[in-house]
């Protein structure tokens, strides 16, 4: 089993050394996957989002939302909101109701 996370060039090297001996592969290729917020998003639901899916697994997973584009008319919004939810992450023992995520190791 071949295992990746990274480039796309990387990926395709690797798929074309091993494809004479027929290899299983897993690929997680390219990552840093954009969040969009237009004028007319729902803040409220894109700063949600954002916050699950932009901080599980300490961000370290290829679809962590890691790029970040807000419309100008509601980027002071956006900004102020998502800041406010990301401000009462807290990580630690998973037991403790007050945490939002157990500790996390790589």
């Amino acid at each position: 089993m071949v295992s990746l996370t990274g480039s796309i060039a990387t990926g395709a090297t690797i798929i074309s050394s091993t494809a004479d001996s027929v290899k299983r592969m897993h690929m997680k290729l390219g990552g840093k996957a954009p969040m969009i917020i237009f004028n007319d998003a729902d803040i409220d639901a894109a700063v949600g989002g954002l916050r699950t899916f932009g901080f599980y697994s300490a961000g370290q997973d290829c679809t962590a939302a890691c790029r970040i584009y807000a419309q100008v008319d509601i980027y002071d919004a956006f900004v102020e909101k998502l800041g406010a939810a990301v401000a009462i992450i807290k990580c630690g023992y998973a037991t403790r109701q007050s945490r939002s995520w157990g500790r996390m190791s790589a």
